[in-house]
């Protein structure tokens, strides 16, 4: 019989006085598939936290292990860790008539993420890691990766994850280096889930195992040409490319379906002649960028 354990460390600082946030405060958590209801009512108590959990929700196992964290850093890491069990919920705030406020576990969309190129100065420091696994269980491999590098690491997954089998060689790479060769590995396997970074509330990184196909669903009542733009020359990854062209395009209040073909490196979009033009142009400034960051090292020599 599957059994639930749930290892909570002590609070930090004293708590707030009544209607101040609870940021200020800190605690360290080791959830070890704890049910959500056990680690919201250990928030309650530690950090003074309203938290409303349904009794549909109630059981959901949360395994999770943070130091010195806000209790709104970990509302946001236990948040990720249901998108990566493909769940569509997440902590809503609600304000009470009282001037204060409760989370109540509500249907969200997924945390926004990052790619993992994009989160290499979030680690920068980290101790560098050797790992050797055959046939490992990912959450095996997690708490390694935790433990080799002194706990500076967070990583969180989903309920129905953590016995994805891993099988991993490296040796002296960066934690980084370490969640890209998994995603490697999860790709050659026909899954959709990756590794990707996710900013707390604190501005505090974390790492999520998360269902990519769900990140970024096509937007519907798009009409207008399908085109595709080279991206393959641009001194990033493909899709380091996707997420800032994605995030452009919503700055500039223009509407596109945008993915990425891998294997030929091409940006693929849908939109009409404006997004066309305006995703051309943001291809070519950054082949411009790159194209200039290549030629400094010459001008050097």
């Amino acid at each position: 019989m599957k059994t639930f354990s749930c290892l909570c460390i002590a609070f930090l600082l004293p708590l707030a006085s009544s209607g101040a946030s609870s940021s200020t405060n800190t605690v360290d958590v080791d959830f070890k598939e704890a049910p959500l209801r056990e680690a919201a009512e250990f928030l309650t108590e530690k950090a003074g936290l309203k938290l409303l959990v349904a009794e549909n929700y109630a059981t959901i196992p949360i395994t999770l292990k943070m130091s010195k964290a806000t209790p709104e850093d970990v509302l946001a890491a236990i948040g990720a860790s249901f998108a990566g069990s493909g769940s569509n919920i997440g902590w809503k705030e609600s304000p009470l008539s009282d001037g204060q406020k409760a989370y109540v576990v509500a249907e969200m969309p997924p945390p926004p993420s990052k790619p993992l190129a994009d989160c290499v100065k979030a680690l920068k420091g980290a101790p560098r890691v050797t790992i050797q696994f055959k046939q490992a269980k990912l959450a095996e491999v997690v708490k390694y990766l935790e433990v080799l590098t002194g706990n500076s690491l967070t990583l969180v997954f989903g309920d129905g994850t953590a016995d994805i089998p891993i099988d991993l060689k490296l040796n002296d790479v960066t934690p980084v280096d370490a969640l890209l060769s998994i995603n490697e590995l999860l790709k050659s396997s026909g899954t959709t889930m990756a590794w990707r970074g996710v900013q707390l509330p604190s501005g505090r990184m974390i790492f999520a195992l998360l269902d990519t196909q769900a990140l970024a669903p096509p937007q519907p009542g798009i009409s207008g040409p399908t085109r595709v733009y080279y991206v393959g020359d641009l001194g990033r990854t493909p899709d380091a490319t996707l997420d800032s062209v994605n995030q452009l395009l919503s700055s500039a209040n223009l509407r596109a379906e945008v993915n990425i073909h891998e294997e030929t490196k091409m940006l693929v979009v849908k939109g009409n002649d404006e997004a066309h033009t305006f995703v051309k142009n943001v291809v070519d400034e950054l082949r411009r960028g790159a194209q200039k960051a290549a030629a400094e090292p010459e001008k050097k020599q």
